[in-house]
């Protein structure tokens, strides 16, 4: 390494070092146990029992797979995105990651691999439902935690979030039919 981008380097772990530092003092003093922290925590909690209740288990491999893709793609675009400075969480559950975690661990694949579970086997019908549930994510949900005071968009809008929401449960879906396809498929 160049003597240069050792000190670029040093640098950026430095601010990284003090973004750390100021964002776990910021949530242990204005987020650990404030109503928004209880709301995601017991949000968190009702989403899961809730799928636990509603999960098909005899698809529960298929499903739970699903749902992680749709968990990994969620988690790099919300980390992109705070990064990026597009928007960004005022309150979260934990201070670990810039991500809301109830909404990437939690609410997305809950909600999807619920949609997934009942109309993932017929592309129109899973389309349908799938951009009935981005419009309510992007254009109800969305805003309600701008009100709450939870998330916060700096360049970002609403109307962003809507395709991607589609194009991502969709291209989590066609991956996941690709490999089930290739698990029962006689050749290697």
């Amino acid at each position: 390494m160049t003597e240069d981008k050792t000190q670029n380097f040093q640098k950026v772990l430095e601010i990284r070092r003090t973004l750390r530092d100021l964002e776990l003092q910021d949530w242990l003093q204005h987020d650990l146990f404030t109503f928004n922290w209880w709301l995601s925590l017991v949000l968190t909690i009702v989403f899961w029992l809730v799928w636990f209740k509603l999960v098909d288990r005899k698809r529960l491999l298929e499903i739970c797979f699903y749902g992680a893709m749709v968990v990994i793609a969620s988690v790099v675009l919300d980390i992109a995105g705070v990064n990026l400075v597009l928007w960004g969480y005022k309150s979260r559950l934990e201070p670990l990651t810039p991500a809301l975690i109830p909404g990437d661990l939690v609410m997305m694949p809950v909600l999807y691999t619920l949609i997934y579970q009942r109309y993932g086997q017929n592309t129109r019908n899973f389309l349908v439902a799938t951009t009935i549930l981005s419009a309510v994510m992007s254009f109800v949900v969305e805003p309600i935690l701008i009100r709450l005071g939870i998330y916060h968009t700096v360049t970002w809008t609403f109307f962003y979030s809507f395709p991607i929401y589609i194009i991502l449960s969709f291209l989590m879906r066609q991956f996941v039919h690709k490999v089930l396809r290739h698990q029962k498929s006689p050749f290697p």
